[in-house]
């Protein structure tokens, strides 16, 4: 992204958490739900919500500023994305991404940035995993967020012929352990490691590939999905700012394709290949282990 050059920049970045809050607070509150059938006035809104006229307008007006929602004559009607990816009976609903995990822990988590900086911070995103009612929380986000990327990596693998694949730190899987610690089961087609690397210390890294390694039959792919900065540590912006979030873990690193790929080759892993999966944010990293 070219540098900035004008103030007013400067202040979109500053102001722009009050419009994250606008979304989640709206999510909260139903809006999206109770305009999925059609236009609703402010009068109607007021009385499904339980929210006082003058304090919904407010929202309701931030929402329209924001493209979220629209406003015409019979009323208020969601955007084509909101009623896209925030109206639960969408099948490509992701507002629970967003109310559980993004509004209730990260947003939270951010406040002792800080602290995280200089190693200090209080807790780590993944202590929260401690409390059950949040493991919950986070375990229905992380499924709910997972749908779409999982679609897209579907479509790059090839599977055909494999009939086992271990996917280590699936977060919401039936069988419990430390990835760092547990034996991993062998005689593996594929290995998934999907938004791991980004949540271990740096050193951890080669370790997860070697244990990859060993886990897999000659032949078998390991299969990397998580969050990637460029080689040149420029961006992605999204990336990059996704990584902010693994800094409550002291020893985390920013992942970029050369890193991991250096990482994958230095286990034995042949044929690594890089590509995009959320355009901007995300990337799968594709390793054979030689046959």
């Amino acid at each position: 992204m070219p540098p900035i050059t004008d103030v007013r920049e400067i202040s979109n970045l500053a102001y722009g958490f009050i419009a994250s809050k606008v979304l989640f607070a709206a999510l909260n509150a139903r809006i999206f739900e109770l305009l999925a059938q059609g236009p609703r006035p402010l009068a109607v809104l007021e009385r499904e919500t339980g929210i006082a006229g003058n304090r919904l307008d407010t929202l309701l007006t931030a929402c329209t500023s924001l493209g979220l929602i629209e406003r015409g004559a019979d009323g208020y009607r969601n955007a084509p994305a909101s009623q896209q990816y925030l109206v639960v009976a969408s099948p490509m609903y992701f507002g629970d991404y967003f109310r559980f995990q993004i509004d209730r822990q990260i947003y939270p988590l951010l406040e002792n940035l800080d602290e995280a900086l200089r190693g200090t911070a209080p807790a780590t995103f993944y202590s929260l995993m401690a409390n059950a009612e949040e493991a919950d929380y986070f375990s229905r986000a992380q499924h709910t967020g997972s749908l779409g990327p999982a679609a897209v990596v579907a479509k790059q693998v090839d599977l055909a012929g494999a009939t086992r694949l271990l996917d280590v730190a699936g977060g919401s899987g039936l069988l419990p352990g430390d990835a760092l610690q547990s034996a991993w089961p062998g005689g593996q087609d594929a290995v998934l490691l999907s938004y791991l690397l980004s949540a271990v210390a740096g050193e951890a890294i080669p370790r997860l590939g070697r244990l990859a390694y060993d886990a897999l039959r000659p032949g078998g792919q390991l299969l990397i999905h998580d969050f990637f900065v460029d080689d040149d540590h420029q961006g992605p912006r999204a990336a990059a700012l996704w990584f902010i979030a693994s800094l409550f873990n002291p020893d985390a690193v920013s992942l970029t394709p050369g890193s991991v790929t250096s990482t994958l080759e230095a286990s034995g892993f042949t044929n690594v290949t890089v590509r995009h999966v959320i355009p901007g944010i995300t990337r799968l990293a594709i390793a054979r282990k030689p046959a």
